[in-house]
């Protein structure tokens, strides 16, 4: 089964990340400073949707939808995700959040929707530029 793994060490609490993941702040992060979220919507509990729009700077737009279906926090979270919300298959997204002395590390797998390896390599380096958002975000 292809998919991609992130891991990244933050220096904040488990509970920061959690946040960011699971609330307003998600609009913030997801799609990095240059590809604004809006229109965010969270209904954070199992079985819970979600959906939000990107505004890509060529001008088109991306409608993400998908569910939550494990919420334990703050230490782990598993969501569904897609842009083509009119089709039924989603990705699989698991995020662990492991503390140790005041930083965090999340290790963060996505599997799912049939992408192929080269399509994994991109979606891993989104991934990297939002992570790098949701650092400055959390550090601020």
């Amino acid at each position: 089964m292809s998919g991609t793994t992130v891991v990244r060490t933050f220096p904040v609490p488990r509970e920061r990340l959690w946040r960011a993941w699971t609330g307003p702040e998600f609009a913030l992060w997801f799609g990095t400073e240059s590809v604004p979220v809006a229109d965010l919507k969270q209904d954070v509990r199992t079985g819970g949707r979600w959906s939000a729009t990107m505004h890509l700077p060529d001008g088109s737009v991306k409608h993400w939808v998908g569910e939550f279906l494990e919420l334990d926090p703050p230490a782990r979270l598993v969501l569904t995700l897609t842009d083509e919300p009119e089709h039924p298959a989603r990705a699989l997204v698991t995020v662990h959040f492991t503390e140790s002395h005041g930083t965090t590390t999340m290790t963060m797998f996505q599997t799912g929707a049939g992408l192929s390896t080269e399509e994994y390599a991109q979606v891993n380096a989104g991934y990297q530029a939002f992570f790098d958002t949701l650092e400055k975000l959390v550090t601020g």
